[in-house]
């Protein structure tokens, strides 16, 4: 895992993660904690119950400017 990753997945309070309009409950926190290694693996995944967004809450124990967030999904004609 690169290093910048592995400090900031250090620092997330998994315990704390809300995610709404998500289809099973804690599927978002499953999915936010996948480790480096698994990123490319379609499992667990998460799924809106509502309408084609999701909101998710990870909170961090430290202050960090982030400038920019990479999002993947599996290619569906359900996915924008």
């Amino acid at each position: 895992m690169p290093a910048l990753q592995s400090y900031l997945y250090q620092q997330v309070e998994f315990d704390k993660i809300v995610t709404l309009n998500e289809a099973v409950p804690g599927s978002g926190a499953a999915v936010v904690k996948k480790g480096w290694e698994k990123r490319l693996d379609p499992t667990p995944e998460v799924s809106s119950d509502a309408d084609e967004q999701l909101l998710m809450f990870i909170p961090y124990v430290i202050t960090f400017q982030l400038f920019s967030w990479k999002s993947t999904s599996q290619l569906a004609l359900g996915c924008p």
